[in-house]
């Protein structure tokens, strides 16, 4: 076959085309079952405007491998039931994986084969090099006993291979809901539609062998769970689901192609509710300090005596309202870490995801981010008795807003905003900072007296301060000095002086050249009077370049 290049394609995240540039160029052909073993070397340059290049790429050869379904190795082979998916690959002596291809084994199959040519359906297809390869099987419910390898050749030769897979162990779990009586009682499960997780680990809890999902059903207490592709050995069982949490560690024993069975139990948790109310100056008020939406957000956290994240939730409250009530029992498909903080507000979902989970009975912290507000107390602790729940109200007051405009004079003297200005905030118990946009910044801090610096590379930084008091609302602006440069208070009349003297300059020379140009028979006057003018004019330079001194 025969292709031709010129370049004009487009580039990848781009809205343009472009030519190939004039230097050596490495070819190189991707096809599935063939293979170039050699790089060919095309010179470019502006005296050719087409070039022809001529090679060779090689057949390679294939592989097929026959694999056998066995309940153990060295026993009889057995029908695959259900429908499963039948992968081999082949990697090399670098243990490069060089080939991979897959097929569906129907219900009722005996040995099956699955033939490999290298890489097919991906951005660069090739075949396979001759050489000895390892060849790996994956079967969902089993598993490969021993390694096997291969030697494959070239020149369309097919290489064949057989080889077994023996069953693993599984297990089939039967989750229950269950109270906080003694001993428990199984009760329908709280949150419908809840997923539940099950991992299994090994009986150090360190490596998580297999993960397997279910959910949470209303009209039933409880729920199954089956898990394959397990090897013979002891797991630990670790189960996560909203509003629920494992009260017992559980361990079971799986052994390969049989299929082992357990009840566990989830214990359901306790919950907090929270009443929380907003207040400015002692008030009950609304949310001011959000004009982005009437949607709120707010984010609530709780913590466990050992300072662990356990439990949140983040929604949003209507800005009109001043109380809100929120419910806590654990975690729900939540992605957070208290670790990371978005501006001073409230953490950013940033993808790490919890676990779903319930509260244990035990003591916690309750700790709220709303924008514009700040929890009084840091240390608002709950006591939560076991399956129970308690209520608790928290009062967020709202926050000082420091707001205002940072600027400069430019080269023609107009007052323009700066960005980027750092506008730092240093009280006695708390300091802050936060950065100007198209020249204005705004913070909230705690009501009290604070130092206010606001400085960028290349001005002089400005000190002021200013007196806060909670809730309020006080504008500072900034007019920021460029370094080396003194910047009178006249503003725009920096530069009238200088006009002036200009001015008069020019005044004076016309003067001087009047006087030169007279004609030589024009009757003169006494010199009394010129002598007087010329004094006039040495005193009126002489206060211009007072002038001009005083400026500079």
């Amino acid at each position: 076959g025969s292709t031709e290049l010129d370049g004009h394609i487009p580039q990848d995240g781009s809205g343009y085309v472009s030519g190939i540039w004039l230097q050596p160029y490495k070819i190189r052909i991707w096809v599935n079952e063939y293979l170039q073993l050699q790089d060919y070397i095309v010179p470019l340059s502006g005296k050719v405007a087409v070039t022809r290049v001529e090679f060779d790429v090689h057949r390679t050869g294939r592989a097929n491998v026959l694999v056998h379904f066995k309940n153990f190795a060295g026993g009889y082979p057995i029908q695959v039931t259900p429908s499963r998916s039948l992968s081999v690959a082949l990697y090399d002596r670098d243990n490069i994986l060089r080939g991979r291809n897959s097929t569906l084994i129907p219900p009722g199959s005996t040995p099956s084969s699955v033939i490999v040519t290298g890489f097919l359906g991906t951005r660069q297809d090739y075949g396979l090099p001759p050489g000895t390869y390892y060849v790996s099987v994956r079967m969902e419910g089993f598993y490969q006993p021993y390694d096997f390898y291969m030697t494959v050749s070239d020149c369309n030769s097919t290489s064949e291979a057989s080889l077994e897979v023996a069953r693993t162990g599984s297990v089939t779990l039967t989750i229950r809901s269950v109270n906080c009586q003694s001993p428990p009682q199984p009760q329908n499960w709280r949150f419908d539609g809840s997923p539940i997780r099950v991992e299994f680990r090994d009986q150090y809890e360190a490596l998580v062998y297999k993960i397997a999902f279910s959910r949470q059903t209303s009209s039933s207490s409880e729920a199954i769970v089956s898990a394959t592709d397990l090897r013979a050995g002891t797991y630990s069982i670790h189960m996560f689901t909203y509003g629920y949490y494992q009260k017992t560690p559980y361990l079971i024993e799986v052994i390969d192609r049989v299929t082992a069975d357990r009840v566990v139990d989830l214990t359901v948790g306790g919950t907090i509710e929270l009443n929380l109310m907003l207040e400015k100056e002692d008030l009950p008020t609304g949310v001011d300090t959000y004009p982005f939406s009437e949607r709120v957000p707010i984010r609530i956290e709780v913590y466990d005596g050992y300072d662990d994240f356990v439990a949140a939730n983040a929604t949003y409250v209507p800005s009109s309202s001043t109380v809100s009530t929120f419910r806590l029992s654990g975690f729900r498909r939540y992605a957070g870490d208290p670790a990371w903080r978005w501006i001073s507000f409230y953490d950013t979902t940033d993808g790490v995801i919890q676990s779903d989970s319930g509260l244990a009975p035990g003591a916690y912290r309750l700790v709220v981010y709303l924008p514009g507000f700040l929890q009084e107390s840091v240390a608002v602790m709950a006591t939560l008795p076991e399956c129970g729940s308690i209520s608790i109200t928290l009062v967020l007051s709202r926050l000082a807003n420091l707001s205002g405009t940072v600027t400069s004079l430019n080269m023609f003297g107009v007052l323009v905003p700066l960005n980027w200005a750092i506008v730092d905030v240093i009280g006695q118990d708390a300091q802050d900072f936060t950065s100007t946009l198209d020249g204005s910044y705004e913070i909230w801090v705690k009501e009290g007296r604070y130092l206010v610096i606001c400085s960028l590379n290349g001005y002089e930084a400005s000190v002021k301060e200013v007196s806060l008091s909670e809730g309020s609302d006080v504008s500072l602006d900034f007019r920021l000095t460029p370094i080396g440069i003194s910047i009178d208070e006249l503003g725009d009349f920096i530069y009238l002086p200088f006009a002036v003297a200009c001015v008069s300059c020019i005044l004076l020379a016309r003067r001087a050249a009047r006087r030169r140009s007279k004609p030589a028979g024009e009757k003169r006057v006494s010199s009394e009077p010129l002598e007087s003018v010329r004094r006039e004019e040495i005193k009126f330079r002489s206060s211009i370049c007072s002038s001009l001194r005083c400026q500079l």
